[in-house]
């Protein structure tokens, strides 16, 4: 929520398993406020998270439900630099926790939370806001904070129906669970963009909207003559001159006629052509092919998914796989 006086930041996360932490919520301002039972509260004076408050919710917010898995647990987010801490990567070298960032701009197709969580959420979330602005008590243009943790707790009880199942189709969706790269694909536009695609009637157009505001058809190119500086020429004097060097001119030389180049047609990229690569149970990245490896946000993905399914192989349940983000 963003207004001119006042900011509040949600930290929510889940995992592949469809598990929902606790929301997390971040006040702007100088002093917390009231809070209820089942939420953790922080404050800070823009209302965002920064490195300290992401700290707190790391430590006193999801290590203790990581703590309650054994085995190596992996984490998803984005690469913000709040993220990472000298205390952050200590807890989580002692217990046994991996960090794995997303692509820089790609969390609209590689964070579960925003692909396939956040969208109800946000519905539910405007409903309630419609129905506290309509009561005749509410008078004030923006949401005060007081009101807010009520408001929030009946958020949470409106998605927790299907807030399962929005979890675990966001990490499909993402392919990280099950680990696979088509979903990301199909994401992603195939179809190559190519100056040919503009219709010749259109360059027509462009050209003969050129010529209206020039004012008539191009201007031919007039020929230049070598002549001293000071040197006074009439009519004539040109013509002989321009004969005269035309006469110098040799004819050039008659070369067979070029054979027009074909230009070879782009095909839209196949998905599952840009999909083919294949990976050991290690995880190894064998063949990525030459599609891939020419787009750099296919590549992004393809390491993402191998990073993922690197580590799947060292958990042993999809519940130590969780992802995080703010809304």
């Amino acid at each position: 929520m963003d207004t001119s006086k006042s900011s509040i930041s949600i930290m929510m996360a889940g995992s592949a398993a469809g598990e929902v932490l606790p929301p997390y919520a971040v006040y702007k301002s100088a002093k917390l406020w009231s809070t209820w039972p089942g939420t953790r509260y922080n404050n800070s004076t823009s209302g965002w998270f920064d490195n300290a408050i992401f700290e707190d919710w790391f430590e006193f917010h999801l290590l203790p439900t990581l703590k309650k898995r054994s085995g190596k647990k992996v984490v998803i987010g984005d690469n913000v630099s709040s993220h990472f801490s000298p205390r952050v990567l200590e807890l989580c070298q002692i217990h046994n926790i991996c960090f794995v960032c997303l692509p820089p701009n790609s969390t609209q197709i590689t964070q579960p939370l925003d692909v396939a969580f956040f969208g109800p959420m946000k519905k539910h979330w405007r409903q309630i806001l419609r129905s506290y602005k309509e009561k005749s008590s509410n008078s004030a243009t923006s949401l005060q904070k007081p009101h807010f943790p009520g408001l929030l707790n009946q958020l949470m009880e409106a998605i927790k129906p299907n807030q399962k199942h929005n979890m675990k189709a966001g990490f499909k969706k993402c392919g990280i669970f099950p680990t696979s790269v088509e979903p990301l694909l199909k994401s992603v536009s195939c179809v190559p963009s190519s100056p040919d695609l503009i219709e010749d009637s259109f360059k027509d157009c462009l050209n003969a909207k050129r010529t209206a505001v020039v004012g008539g058809a191009p201007t031919k190119r007039r020929k230049k003559f070598d002549i001293p500086a000071g040197t006074s020429v009439t009519a004539e004097d040109l013509a002989r001159i321009s004969n005269q060097e035309n006469g110098q001119r040799k004819k050039p030389t008659e070369k067979p006629p070029k054979k027009p180049a074909v230009k070879p047609t782009k095909k839209p990229f196949d998905v599952h052509q840009r999909s083919q690569f294949r990976l050991r149970f290690t995880g190894e990245l064998l063949d990525a092919g030459p599609e891939l490896q020419a787009d750099p946000l296919n590549g992004l993905i393809s390491n993402l998914v191998v990073s993922c399914f690197r580590l799947f192989c060292s958990t042993r349940d999809v519940a130590d796989v969780v992802a995080y983000a703010t809304v």
